[in-house]
């Protein structure tokens, strides 16, 4: 075998062992990146299962608590429609100690009505003003959790994150009875009013000194998140997932 021959046999052996070095550096390189799309899928379904869970455990207790009050309310109700009755009555026939003791019965009950009243309202409000601080802890936390550790890849793509509620949640109650310090019960689309959830969506393409090695772009939008579920005095929580966008 000739020196010059020797020569060429050399050069294509290392063009070829250039190239499946660079092939298999390709295939390293997109390994590595999906594993790191799909690490970021898992990071975000699994923050927001977990958290989402958690807020709507919070807003089933809240719950519990404002329909533990109703057989008071009941009573109060109850009171209140005896001691009108026996006012009525009592004024028929003239007799003002049996009045006077009605009128007494009927502030009292009132007052009693007014304090329970109060205490619902608390329930709600301090519930749906957590849910909205919950709700944006809960979106930096996916946020952080979901976005963390891919600063490398900033070298090769250009890669946008976004996080954001599905719904505005609130606390789906809504009074059974009329008049002061009703009875409660859960809206007939409880569901769906009280569902939480949330939207992850990633984009991203390839910036231009990176695309001589690789021209990719793409999008990945990924939902979850969780609603109530009463039957009886049984109450769970179901998971929901791809449901919201």
């Amino acid at each position: 075998m000739t020196y010059q021959s020797l020569k060429k046999e050399k050069g294509f052996f290392s063009i070829h062992f250039i190239l499946i070095l660079g092939i298999l550096f390709l295939l390293i390189f997109c390994f590595s990146f999906l594993s790191f799309i799909s690490v970021s899928k898992m990071q975000f379904l699994s923050t927001c299962l977990t958290e989402s869970i958690e807020l709507q455990k919070k807003i089933i207790r809240a719950e519990k608590q404002l329909f533990l009050l109703n057989p008071l309310s009941t009573t109060l109700q109850t009171q209140l429609k005896v001691a009108t009755a026996e006012l009525a009555a009592a004024t028929a026939v003239g007799n003002f100690p049996a009045a006077a003791k009605a009128t007494e019965a009927l502030v009292k009950i009132r007052s009693d009505q007014l304090k329970l009243n109060q205490l619902q309202s608390g329930i709600i409000s301090s519930t749906n003003a957590f849910i909205k601080i919950d709700d944006a802890i809960i979106v930096n936390k996916i946020k952080a959790r979901t976005f963390q550790k891919n600063q490398n890849w900033f070298i090769y793509f250009k890669m946008f994150f976004s996080v954001r509620s599905a719904f505005s949640t609130e606390m789906a109650v809504q009074p059974k009875t009329s008049g002061l310090a009703p009875n409660y019960e859960l809206k007939a689309a409880y569901k769906s009013n009280q569902t939480v959830a949330y939207n992850w969506q990633f984009i991203y393409f390839t910036k231009a000194e990176s695309q001589k090695l690789l021209i990719s772009e793409n999008s990945f939008l990924l939902s979850c998140g969780t609603m109530p579920n009463r039957k009886a005095d049984s109450w769970s929580v179901e998971i929901q997932k791809d449901k919201f966008y």
